[in-house]
């Protein structure tokens, strides 16, 4: 590859990495395909009918597939209709950002000066900045490779200048000082790695496609939240809690897979219920729901409310695991099933009534807390479990205190000495529903509270006159169960917003509104992406007038000095409409071919040469 097509590859991933903070926050399936457009189109560069048709094909293959949450009509529909104006403003946004793609691709593949690069740095800095604002959105990596390489071609300089080898070393140090400030003493926060849809909180990486829960999920680290549509419930009839599965063993960093057999999934082996209910003596009522994968294929646990009696999928189950212990279904390769549900509900009345486990009945694994735990938060727990009431009020008084002295924070910063839940509760006081959850179960295990750990959906998007809920990326979600006589295993979720609220009542009026406001933003960003793709448009166009006129001028010279018929006769015009550094150096070559023209005067090889360096400083003009 030549220095020019190298450079050109460059600044493909320049833009591509000032494109991939937008895409991710608008909620696209594939954000990183949008971000890789600009690269496909610089590889395919170069004149030529073919290269024009592959640069074609690439643009709407990339565009399509990161735009679009699924190629499925079906899904499609369901997730629009469901999530409504929310879906469509994600929509709206994708395709402004692919036409953006493609329109910055031209700007940033004329941009080989100096001052346009600098100016192109400086602008792009100024959108990053903006993005984070407006959404929030952690683009620390993006972030650090757009200011960094933007400094390397920088110091590397334009397609036709020479190269201060020099400065390369110096453009490093900038770089490695901006690495040191956003990445240490932090990990980076997590992406989606390549083939797979992580949800947007890492205790639900267990949603990952595969066959198996992972033997186990680290509650150390950041997250990346989401509004892409992963699941449309059809049936239901109020929003609820979707669970995948159970944990119970925690060893301070991870909760681990609960030990148990993994069998084979058939219509022969599935029992009613699947399990033994979890809750009894609680009103209850028999649901019957559909559930469909807005990404066929990328998620393999099923979700489910309630005591699962009967499963119906369009795809044989044989191939699925069914994992007891875990409270698991996993079958990948289906996108739509369907469940008939046992739900109970969670009266807070009956609940209040609720007793503690006879000494000894519950499983030493429920009330297990790692050593160095019980010793930093034996004092609290202490203090937490005086003033009576029976377990569900302790349950309450400890989602109370962490509601009141923590703060739900997705920025979770890791904790450096293996101690994420001690370093949470004691000194950095913010996290996201993995802390909560997992804070609140070692603090009800302390006070002889047997608690567990579950992973799913809360309540997303609710359409009430169809009875639709779409559950996002961001929906994704870990609370605790707690066991009480004689009721059972009885949901809490301690993450602010949620409290302690039954497992059925409808989501707090924050939670309903938060469709309406995530739709709003992502029309105001619509808004204002439209407005940034005029500008580029004007500019793409200006350009563009002026380097045909160049080109007509550079191709009838290349014609005169062949011999052949020098073309058009509206040379003056065109080159009077050219900026003024350019129409100063073109002139001389305008006024050979007048004279040519005019005059039928054979020009001689020094007057050509001139003619063809007056060209290339015209060319050099039009860059600066």
């Amino acid at each position: 590859m030549s220095r020019r097509g190298a450079l050109l590859l460059w600044r493909a991933v320049w833009l591509g990495l000032l494109i991939w903070p937008y895409a991710v926050a608008s909620g696209m399936p594939r954000p990183l395909l949008l971000a890789l457009l600009p690269s496909a189109l610089a590889l395919a560069a170069g004149p030529g009918a073919r290269r024009a048709a592959l640069r074609w094909a690439a643009a709407l293959a990339l565009g399509l597939s990161a735009v679009l949450p699924t190629f499925d009509p079906g899904a499609l529909r369901a997730a629009i209709l469901a999530g409504g104006a929310h879906s469509i403003a994600v929509t709206v946004t994708g395709i402004l950002l692919w036409l953006t793609s493609l329109l910055g691709w031209q700007v940033f593949a004329e941009a080989t000066a100096r001052s346009r690069l600098l100016w192109l740095w400086l602008m792009g800095t100024l959108v990053l900045a903006l993005n984070r604002r407006i959404w929030g959105v952690g683009a620390d990596l993006p972030t650090l490779g757009f200011l960094g390489l933007g400094v390397v071609l920088l110091a590397v300089g334009g397609d036709d200048e020479p190269v201060p080898w020099a400065a390369v070393p110096l453009a490093a140090l900038p770089v490695l000082g901006l690495a040191l400030a956003a990445l240490w003493p932090q990990a980076p926060v997590a992406t989606t790695p390549p083939g797979h849809y992580v949800r947007g909180l890492a205790g639900l990486r267990v949603a990952v496609s595969g066959a198996a829960l992972p033997g186990k999920v680290d509650v150390n680290q950041p997250v990346t939240l989401s509004p892409a549509p992963l699941l449309v419930v059809r049936g239901a009839p109020q929003p609820t809690y979707w669970q995948e599965a159970t944990f119970d063993t925690f060893n301070g960093v991870d909760w681990l897979e609960p030990p148990g057999p993994r069998l084979p999934l058939s219509t022969r082996s599935l029992p009613s219920p699947l399990w033994p209910p979890d809750v009894t003596g609680l009103p209850e009522s028999t649901w019957r729901v559909q559930v469909q994968e807005v990404l066929p294929g990328s998620i393999a646990p099923l979700i489910y409310t309630g005591t699962p009696l009967g499963l119906t999928a369009e795809t044989a189950l044989t191939g699925g695991t069914f994992q007891p212990a875990a409270h698991a279904l996993l079958l990948p390769g289906t996108a739509s099933y369907t469940w008939e549900l046992s739900v109970p509900s969670q009266p807070s009345s009956l609940l209040q009534s609720a007793r503690d486990l006879p000494a000894g009945q519950a499983p030493a694994k429920d009330l297990a807390v790692p050593a160095l735990l019980r010793r930093e938060l034996g004092p609290l727990a202490r203090t937490l479990a005086q003033g009576g009431g029976g377990p569900w009020a302790l349950a309450q008084r400890i989602a109370l205190y962490l509601e009141a002295h923590e703060t739900y924070s997705p920025a979770f910063a890791p904790s450096r000495r293996d101690d994420p839940i001690g370093r949470f509760l004691l000194r950095s006081h913010k996290g996201y529903c993995d802390q909560f959850s997992t804070a609140f179960i070692m603090l009800a295990r302390l006070d002889g509270l047997p608690a567990r750990w579950v992973v799913g959906f809360a309540p997303g998007l609710w359409n009430g006159k169809d009875r639709i809920e779409t559950l996002r990326a961001e929906d994704a979600h870990s609370w605790a169960e707690i066991d009480v006589a004689p009721y059972g295993w009885v949901r809490v979720d301690p993450t602010p917003g949620a409290g302690a609220r039954p497992t059925h009542e409808p989501a707090p009026p924050a939670a309903r509104s938060r469709g309406a406001q995530g739709a709003a933003l992502q029309l105001a960003a619509a808004l204002l992406l439209l407005i940034a793709l005029v500008l580029a448009a004007r500019i793409v166009t200006v350009r563009r007038r002026a380097g045909w006129r160049l080109r007509r001028l550079e191709r009838d010279i290349a014609r005169l000095a062949r011999g052949q018929p020098s073309g058009h006769a509206t040379w003056r015009e065109q080159t009077l409409a050219l900026p003024e550094a350019a129409r100063q150096a073109a002139w001389p070559a305008l006024e050979l071919l007048e004279a040519a023209h005019y005059g039928e005067r054979r020009p001689d090889g020094e007057e050509l040469r001139r003619a063809e360096a007056g060209m290339r400083q015209a060319r050099r003009a039009m860059r600066r």
